[in-house]
């Protein structure tokens, strides 16, 4: 089995830093939670997105403290994009509240079918 190409890139280097973390991809484990809560919690996909996101605050924050500890952090690109993840997250809250849980599963199924192919391609194209 191959590593991936970022992986082998990388071996002896710094450490990655949030920013880096979120520009490879930070939505397939809220995916992936979204998935959990709705079939193994029987939450809707609004319930669903709003715990996932609780979630994946949590653990940027922890990121944010790890990497700001030791010293790892492009200050600049980390609030610019703090800054357009809020612009998005409000957008994305007001589209789901007019919509509803109907709307948040077809943006979902959506999403998800978009991450298998980017991973398809990165796995086996690239």
């Amino acid at each position: 089995m191959r590593s991936p190409p970022h992986t082998a890139a990388r071996r002896g280097a710094e450490p990655p830093t949030t920013a880096s973390l979120e520009l490879r991809g930070s939505g397939q484990p809220s995916s992936f939670l979204i998935f959990l809560f709705v079939r193994f919690f029987g939450f809707d996909f609004l319930s669903a997105s709003v715990a996932a996101k609780v979630v994946n605050v949590a653990c940027n924050v922890s990121a944010l403290m790890w990497f700001g500890y030791s010293g790892h952090l492009l200050w600049q690109l980390g609030l610019m994009m703090a800054a357009c993840q809020i612009c998005g997250s409000l957008i994305g809250t007001r589209l789901a509240l007019k919509h509803g849980s109907a709307f948040v599963r077809k943006l979902f199924l959506v999403v998800v079918s978009l991450l298998i192919v980017k991973t398809g391609y990165d796995g086996f194209i690239r």
